[in-house]
């Protein structure tokens, strides 16, 4: 008898994983594909709920709640990523307008986003932020915490960043903490390497404009005028006479 219960479980939590899914947004391949290994993931975080264990049928409507969570969450992380209105995409609308549709269980599973714009909804169906829900929502994993690690954060350090709350708000605002800190870092190399290219510039044009003067008869000038910044304005046009331009020479 355990035996044909623990049959029925597997083959009920195998219809329930290899269902098809559509949308009301359109979708490619690779859109489904990930859409079918975030159902396959709810399926796999409700087997062992207390619920489903005690009837294995509640499988599906199990997971199609957890399906929703997840949906929500990655909607709420790309509202605040691209600054959609907080006012109108709230956790309460996606949650209104993210329907779970499926007549049978086994049957095509149905997402639809209601009046969700659809390019957000189209944005949700990144594989790197569903790869980041699933390392933060697995039930064996360490919450904010793994998530955190995978994405070399260090939250313990960071003052600013509220962690708890429900799990939606918690991992929206870790992602939206996560592309500032992107953004900021990306901008700090373009500034880093603005002031090296700046500064092998100035070096190479020193070199060739003092191998076009005589520093000697130029400081004797300069500090014998009255207006030494005329002084240098002349030499660089006397020089500019010479050459066409500064040739600077790229070292490889």
């Amino acid at each position: 008898m355990k035996k044909l219960a623990e049959k029925i479980k597997e083959d009920l939590v195998n219809e329930a994983m290899e269902c098809q899914i559509d949308s009301n947004i359109p979708l490619s391949d690779e859109d489904k594909s990930l859409l079918y290994q975030l159902n396959q993931f709810a399926v796999m975080q409700v087997e062992d709920d207390a619920e489903v264990l005690r009837d294995p049928r509640k499988i599906f409507y199990k997971a199609d709640e957890e399906l929703k969570t997840g949906l929500v969450a990655l909607s709420l992380a790309i509202a605040l990523t691209k600054h959609y209105s907080r006012k109108v995409y709230s956790k309460e609308f996606l949650a209104d307008n993210i329907r779970i549709e499926n007549k049978h269980p086994g049957d095509i599973k149905r997402i639809d986003f209601g009046n969700i714009n659809s390019e957000l909804a189209a944005d949700i169906l990144e594989e790197g932020l569903i790869f980041d829900w699933m390392v933060y929502r697995d039930n064996k994993g360490r919450g904010i915490m793994g998530l955190a690690d995978y994405k070399g954060v260090d939250l313990e350090a960071d003052s600013e960043f509220r962690r708890g709350g429900t799990p939606v708000y918690e991992f929206a605002r870790f992602e939206r903490k996560y592309y500032k800190y992107m953004r900021e870092k990306v901008s700090r190399q373009k500034d880093d390497m603005q002031d090296a290219f700046r500064k092998v510039f100035a070096e190479e044009a020193a070199k060739q404009l003092a191998a076009q003067i005589n520093p000697v008869e130029f400081a004797a000038k300069l500090f014998s005028s009255n207006n030494p910044a005329k002084e240098i304005s002349n030499m660089l046009k006397s020089i500019e006479n010479k050459s066409d331009v500064l040739r600077i020479e790229h070292k490889k």
